[in-house]
């Protein structure tokens, strides 16, 4: 289901010391890493910034890539953890991310499966017990895709914090699936 997204890896600097600020400057952009992605939800106000300079950068995917709406996830991680950003951010190498291009349901939606304990699961029974989180991994998983209304209510419980709500959704959707 996620084999036709695209991926994109995080920019690597090359020296976070010297690219890298606390606070934002001018000539600067945000920048996420995986320090500030949690199931759900990105924390913007701990987000570091960088110099916007991407000739400069180690190794940066199309920079374009950052404006588009994308699920960002933890690369160095036991589990799926995943948020959505519309910011236009960039993320750094300890946070990949992906876009969807029009495959039929909402990042909010993917990336509130991905959260889930039932997708995390699976994730380990396929992967072992990984501490990276690969594309390919991530291509393989099955992304369930329950009715419209189910799907409009993962969304809605996402976009206002109700995580635990939809664990519970999901989970029921799965078992009712796979009975």
């Amino acid at each position: 289901f996620l084999k036709d997204c695209v991926f994109a890896l995080g920019v690597v600097t090359g020296n976070n010391e010297k690219f890298l600020r606390k606070e934002k400057q001018d000539g600067y952009k945000r920048i996420i890493s995986g320090k500030e992605v949690y199931p759900g939800m990105i924390d913007y106000s701990a987000c570091k910034y960088i110099l916007d300079e991407p000739s400069k950068y180690q190794q940066k995917p199309p920079m374009d890539l950052f404006n588009k709406k994308k699920i960002v996830y933890k690369f160095i991680s036991k589990r799926l953890v995943t948020a959505v950003d519309n910011t236009g951010s960039l993320t750094l190498n300890s946070s990949n991310f992906f876009i969807l291009n029009d495959i039929g349901v909402t990042e909010e939606y993917v990336s509130a499966l991905l959260n889930s304990e039932a997708i995390n699961s699976i994730y380990m029974k396929m992967n072992g017990n990984p501490l990276k989180v690969l594309k390919k991994s991530l291509q393989e998983l099955p992304i369930f895709v329950f009715d419209l209304e189910t799907q409009v209510t993962i969304e809605d419980n996402y976009v206002n914090g109700r995580h635990l709500e939809n664990e519970e959704i999901i989970n029921e959707q799965i078992k009712e699936i796979l009975a």
